[in-house]
């Protein structure tokens, strides 16, 4: 889940959960609160916050609603690959 991929020529990854433990805001839209357990898209655009965020970059973080609606993207399954042959 926390590997970098590719989409509309930036550089992103899942993260499955806040690398602090703490509560954050969606950098998009600053009503949406993305709990410490909850996946959140990592975007490196330099469209981020003011504030830099380590080695200087200015990531944009994301929640799933926002992932969604602005790239289209989902978190990832937290199935293992062969979970689903359990079933």
């Amino acid at each position: 889940m926390n590997k970098w991929f590719r989409v509309e020529g930036l550089d992103m990854r899942w993260l499955p959960k806040s690398p602090s433990g703490n509560v954050a805001r969606c950098d998009r839209n600053r009503m949406h609160v993305v709990g410490p357990d909850k996946p959140r898209l990592q975007v490196d655009n330099g469209e981020g916050p003011k504030r830099k965020r380590g080695h200087g970059k200015q990531h944009e973080y994301l929640c799933q609603a926002c992932a969604l609606r602005v790239y289209g993207q989902r978190p990832p399954s937290l199935m293992k690959e062969n979970q689903g042959r359990m079933f």
